[in-house]
C-alpha cells in the first residue's frame, strides 16, 4: 500500500495513475447517466488491477482502454459536446501530487500578510507619532496626504482594486495572472487596513505612559520600540489576527485572475461547472482556517496581556 501513495516515477506507476483518473471519470459519468450492464464489472476490475503494486504497464494500458470505452458507452454525448461541463472528465492525479503548489491559499495569505505588516506597521506608527500632538510631529500637509491615500485605498472594493493595480503588478512581477500577480493587489489592499488597525491600537495607550518616558529622556525611537509597541502588543496581535482573516477573504477572491488556492477551485469547479459540493467544501475549509487563525490569535493576545497575568 505505501507504494500506491508515492508520486509516480516509472511508466507503470504513471499508467496506474492514468487508470485511476479514468475510473474516477467513469464514476462521475454514472452520476448523471444510467449505467450499462458492464459498468460495475469494469469499475471493480479496474480498481483491483490498480491496487496491485506490481501490475505491468501493458495490463494497465489495456484496462485503461476498456474503462474509456465503457465511459463513452455510459455518456456517449460527452466526447462531442460543444459546451463540455467537465463533470465526466478523468481526474488528473498530477494535481494531487502537486497539491502543495496548486492549493496556494495559505501561501498567498502568509506572503501577503507579511508584506502588509512590513508596510502597514510602520505606517500605522507614523500616523500616531507624526500627529501634531505626537512624539515626532510631521508637517500637517504630509499627514493629510497620507490619510487621504489610505482612505482611498480602503474604500475601493478588492476586485476593482485588483484590476486598477494591473500596471503596477505587471511592472513588479512581469504578469497580471497567477499566484505572484495576486500578491501585489493583496498587499495594496491590506496594508492600509493594517495601518488603520495599528493606529487604533496605539491611540488606546495612556498618554501618561508616553509622557513618563519622555521625562526620562527617551528618544522617539525608544518610545516607539520600548513603550508604545510593547504596551499595545495585545491589541496589535488582535488587529493582526483581524487583518489575517480579512486577507484570507481577499485571497479567496483572487481566483478571478488565476491566483490559485481555494478561491480558484470554488470559482472554476463549484460555480462555473455547477459542482455545488466542491463550493461547499471550499467554504467549509475557509471557515475552518478562519476559526484556527482567530483562536490562535486570541490565545496569543491573551497570553501577552500583562493585565491578565497572575
Amino acid at each position: 500500500m505505501p507504494e500506491l501513495l508515492k508520486a509516480p516515477v516509472t511508466p507503470a506507476q504513471q499508467a496506474r495513475d492514468t487508470l485511476l483518473g479514468a475510473l474516477v471519470g467513469l464514476a462521475r459519468a454514472t452520476t448523471s447517466e444510467p449505467k450499462t450492464d458492464d459498468t460495475d464489472e469494469v469499475l471493480n476490475a479496474g480498481l483491483r488491477l490498480a491496487a496491485q503494486p506490481d501490475a505491468p504497464e501493458e495490463r494497465l494500458q489495456r484496462m485503461l482502454a476498456i474503462v474509456q470505452t465503457e465511459k463513452h458507452r455510459v455518456a456517449p454525448g460527452c466526447a462531442t459536446c460543444a459546451m463540455p461541463c467537465g463533470n465526466t472528465n478523468d481526474y488528473d492525479f498530477v494535481r494531487l501530487w502537486a497539491a502543495p503548489e496548486s492549493i496556494r491559499t495559505l501561501k498567498l495569505q502568509m506572503l501577503s500578510t507579511a508584506f502588509a505588516l512590513v508596510l502597514g506597521l510602520p505606517l500605522g506608527v507614523l500616523l500616531v507619532a507624526g500627529d501634531k500632538d505626537g512624539i515626532l510631529p510631521l508637517p500637517g500637509w504630509l499627514m493629510h496626504i497620507l490619510n487621504i491615500v489610505i482612505n482611498i485605498l480602503r474604500s475601493v472594493p478588492f476586485l476593482i482594486l485588483m484590476i486598477c493595480v494591473f500596471p503596477l503588478t505587471r511592472a513588479i512581477v512581469g504578469t497580471t495572472v497567477g499566484t505572484k500577480a495576486t500578491i501585489v493587489p493583496l498587499v495594496v489592499a491590506a496594508f492600509p487596513f493594517v495601518a488603520r488597525l495599528v493606529e487604533t491600537s496605539l491611540r488606546e495607550l495612556d498618554e501618561g505612559v508616553v509622557e513618563a518616558a519622555q521625562s526620562m529622556g527617551a528618544t522617539p525611537f525608544q518610545i516607539i520600540t520600548k513603550v508604545m509597541i510593547p504596551e499595545c502588543l495585545p491589541g496589535l496581535i488582535s488587529s493582526m489576527t483581524t487583518a489575517l482573516t480579512t486577507i484570507l477573504g481577499y485571497s479567496a477572491m483572487s481566483g478571478v485572475i488565476g491566483g490559485g488556492g481555494l478561491g480558484k477551485i470554488a470559482l472554476s469547479y463549484g460555480y462555473y461547472r455547477y459542482q455545488t459540493d466542491i463550493m461547499i467544501v471550499c467554504v467549509i475549509l475557509l471557515v475552518l482556517m478562519v476559526q484556527v487563525f482567530q483562536t490562535l490569535g486570541t490565545a496569543w493576545a491573551t497570553r501577552s496581556d500583562k493585565r491578565l497575568r497572575k
